[in-house]
């Protein structure tokens, strides 16, 4: 229960988003059964929304201590909790003393505070859903990854490390991002020797140059890799072709095989590029990651709640005069134009995420399915990581190459 009611120590994403998913069911649950109750004891709809804010004023309490955890994994104070949700505590203090107005006919306090908490709400879910902690302890406590800094879960020096891979060189901090372990503190290192030399130590290269790109270079013959497809003759550190021709070593993986003790997995090879906010809204092809998926349905739908909000701010007072229910006609027709791109926009989006699942775009309809349909797209779409390099539905969004050759290192 400490990760609900402590605000000390530090988490990672994966517990954050877990106990973010459980408040959220909580809140609704408790919205769910009061409006339930409410509506039997003949309470009127603005009677009801009071009664909810004040039921849910002390799931903020949980609420602060799991976000002051993951800023403290940020390294970042607990003081950071105070703008994250004071504006939707005071929205719902407002809304409680029933000066929040009505659907239609919304506050302008109210109105500011809505939209200073969306504004929030999208720094704090970048902040602490998508960035990564310090690596290592830091002022709050230990890495809750385990990792120190630089190193993926280091090894004992000469024993396999996570990714198998045996005693590596006197430099193992030229590759941390690959798994190196580092040697004991204090002990020697092997002696340098010339890249590419066996040694009688553990380790089964010597110290490799450490190239700005971020993978080791390729034995002499290999081929340089050119535009994803193709493949041109030449020898590694050969000068490069013409201005405007390809390019040497593309973001598609070699077909050469991976050599012991070489970490050469092209870690920072790229994806293609963007294509651009028309292909990503409205595109039903290609696919997209966990957190560009969020963050552009975040954001789409922080819009479209604006611009209704603001459509009923300025018609909601006109129609609520109206004697005749036909001048709500127009209204109505507004809305559903509104809400149609958005639906389109939410199923393009969902049709990519499915894809980067190596998953048929008609799977979206799964959301049709009362109950579980939801929960299964919520879980599929946004817990899972999309399948590792290139699919059936395009190159990997992540550009990750790695995982295609791990099992080759030895």
């Amino acid at each position: 229960m400490s990760l609900f009611f402590s605000f000390d120590g530090r988490i990672n994403r994966k517990p954050f988003w877990i106990a973010a998913l459980v408040l959220a069911v909580t809140i609704f649950v408790i919205g769910f059964l009061t409006g339930f109750i409410g509506v039997l004891s003949g309470l009127g709809e603005l009677e009801i929304n009071r009664l909810v804010q004040l039921l849910i004023l002390p799931v903020y309490y949980p609420y602060a201590a799991v976000m002051a955890k993951r800023l403290h994994d940020r390294n970042k104070p607990t003081a950071w909790v105070l703008p994250f949700l004071a504006p939707g505590i005071l929205a719902a203090l407002v809304q409680a003393a029933g000066l929040a107005g009505t659907p239609l006919t919304p506050s302008p306090v109210y109105l500011f505070l809505l939209a200073i908490s969306a504004v929030v709400g999208i720094w704090a879910l970048v902040e602490l859903g998508f960035l990564k902690g310090t690596s290592g302890p830091n002022e709050y406590g230990p890495d809750p990854l385990g990792g120190e800094p630089g190193y993926a879960q280091p090894a004992p020096y000469g024993q396999p490390n996570a990714h198998g891979v045996q005693g590596w060189s006197s430099a193992p901090q030229a590759y941390p991002q690959q798994g190196i372990a580092p040697p004991p503190g204090g002990a020697s290192a092997p002696p340098p020797q010339a890249f590419g030399a066996f040694s009688s130590q553990p380790a089964t290269y010597a110290p490799a140059p450490t190239p700005q790109d971020g993978f080791a270079p390729p034995p002499a013959q290999t081929p340089r890799r050119e535009a994803f497809g193709q493949r041109q003759g030449g020898v590694y550190g050969a000068p490069p072709p013409a201005a405007g021709g390809p390019q040497p070593w593309s973001a598609a993986p070699p077909e050469a095989p991976a050599y012991p003790g070489q970490p050469n997995l092209y870690a920072n090879a790229q994806g293609p590029a963007d294509q651009g906010w028309k292909w990503l809204l409205f595109s039903v092809q290609g696919r997209i990651n966990r957190q560009k998926f969020i963050l552009t349905y975040l954001v789409v739908t922080v819009g479209f709640a604006v611009a209704i909000a603001m459509v009923a701010g300025i018609f909601g007072g006109a129609l609520q005069n109206a004697s005749d229910p036909s001048e709500a006609v127009p209204l109505l027709i507004l809305f559903v134009l509104l809400y149609i791109p958005m639906i389109w926009i939410g199923v393009a989006l969902s049709v990519k995420r499915w894809h980067d699942r190596d998953k048929s775009g008609w799977w979206v309809f799964i959301a049709l399915i009362p109950i579980v349909g939801p929960i299964w797209a919520i879980v599929e779409t946004l817990f899972l990581k999309g399948t590792e390099g290139p699919n059936r539905y395009g190159p990997d969004p992540l550009g990750n190459q790695l995982s295609d050759y791990a099992g080759q290192i030895g």
